[in-house]
């Protein structure tokens, strides 16, 4: 009897378990399909991919992070950030690439940006959050390539950084 005693009194000392953060099973296999897309795109983009390829892992990664759309549970704010700025960088590499590869090249004098040259930079800027002055002037190849470089840079930084928020929470796991 007194031992019984003691299991209760023990069992009523101990701090209340705090709720497990669920999360709904469409979110977690759309997340993990995205989590393995887009490090399939970081790896081929870190040793190099030809434009085909990344393009078309391009479309598989942005397409189950779509799926994900508004399931995101609070909880993983940080990372849909991250993941969102990733995604939107990848987005602007592929509107460089594509401008590159289609035999196009930033035209017009040390000046002045104009039409179509114009409109690719304001997109990617935006999709890359950067301030609001263009790229160096030059070589026009090498600003595209320069563009090109940050938009990857960008993606690849902010996919690491998503990925460190789900290793680094035990709720994440």
């Amino acid at each position: 009897m007194l031992a019984m005693f003691g299991l209760l009194l023990g069992a009523c000392n101990r701090p209340p378990k705090s709720p497990a953060v669920s999360e709904a099973p469409e979110f977690t296999r759309h997340f993990e399909d995205f989590v393995r897309e887009g490090s399939i795109l970081l790896a081929s983009t870190d040793q190099g991919v030809s434009f085909s390829s990344f393009a078309a892992q391009l479309a598989r990664t942005t397409g189950t992070f779509e799926a994900i759309g508004n399931t995101w549970p609070v909880n993983r704010e940080p990372q849909r950030l991250h993941f969102s700025k990733a995604v939107r960088a990848w987005g602007a590499a592929y509107k460089v690439w594509e401008y590159k590869v289609s035999g196009l090249t930033i035209l017009g004098d040390d000046l002045v940006y104009e039409g179509r040259e114009l409109r690719l930079l304001r997109e990617v800027r935006t999709d890359l959050e950067m301030p609001s002055d263009l790229p160096p002037r030059g070589d026009p190849t090498s600003r595209l390539t320069t563009l090109l470089q940050i938009s990857l840079k960008q993606a690849s930084e902010a996919f690491r950084a998503g990925r460190e928020v789900v290793t680094a929470s035990p709720t994440m796991k």
